[in-house]
């Protein structure tokens, strides 16, 4: 009896041996999972600030390649880039007389050239219309600026399409009423309304 007891202390050492061991490897690949998935997660992070970056120049060059020589170099209209992307901008003081949709007749040829422009573009074009001041709504057929100025954007796209440019990539109308004014109402009233009463065009970077 005393011998067939004697495999039991050995077997006892050997099973806590191997408990042991199970435990340390299954810590080690419970360590190595988290280092692994952390790994992961800067790699992907990298991957896509790099790609964000390179998208966000590519955008840059693209549309300046296309815009920049015809727009910087001419006095009627103006190129901005900011974080939501290319501005291009009518400079006029009389775009739209008050509470009026169809922009000045003068303004014709050169709002048909910038949509020569941006019908080239392999991008989203957002037309924003503006309105401003009491008088503009006053003198208009529209209840509120939003529908006003939705009516000067819809309008732009209209005279477009009627030009015979239907090759746009993408076109949004959006309607920004008067709640953003480029000029200060306060210095130079008269100026002022003449100049935010307006349309823009904007190329979107996303």
């Amino acid at each position: 009896m005393g011998r067939s007891s004697d495999w039991q202390l050995p077997f006892a050492g050997l099973m806590t041996i191997l408990f042991f061991f199970f435990v340390v490897l299954y810590s080690r690949s419970h360590m190595e999972k988290e280092k692994l998935k952390a790994e992961m997660d800067e790699v992907q992070a990298n991957a896509k600030t790099t790609v964000e970056g390179e998208g966000s120049v590519k955008f840059v060059a693209n549309t300046e390649k296309v815009l920049a020589s015809e727009v910087v170099q001419t006095k009627e209209m103006k190129l901005n880039s900011d974080s939501q992307g290319m501005w291009v901008r009518v400079v006029a003081s009389d775009f739209f007389k008050p509470g009026a949709v169809e922009p000045n007749p003068d303004l014709f040829p050169l709002i048909k050239k910038l949509g020569k422009l941006v019908s080239t573009l392999e991008y989203p074009v957002q037309v924003i219309g503006h309105s401003f001041g009491d008088e503009d709504l006053k003198l208009s057929r529209f209840k509120n600026h939003w529908e006003l100025s939705s009516a000067r954007a819809q309008w732009i796209l209209n005279y477009w399409f009627e030009s015979g440019l239907t090759s746009f990539f993408q076109l949004t109308v959006i309607a920004a009423a008067d709640v953003k004014p480029l000029a200060d109402s306060e210095t130079d009233p008269e100026w002022s309304a003449n100049k935010n009463r307006r349309v823009e065009i904007l190329i979107p970077r996303n």
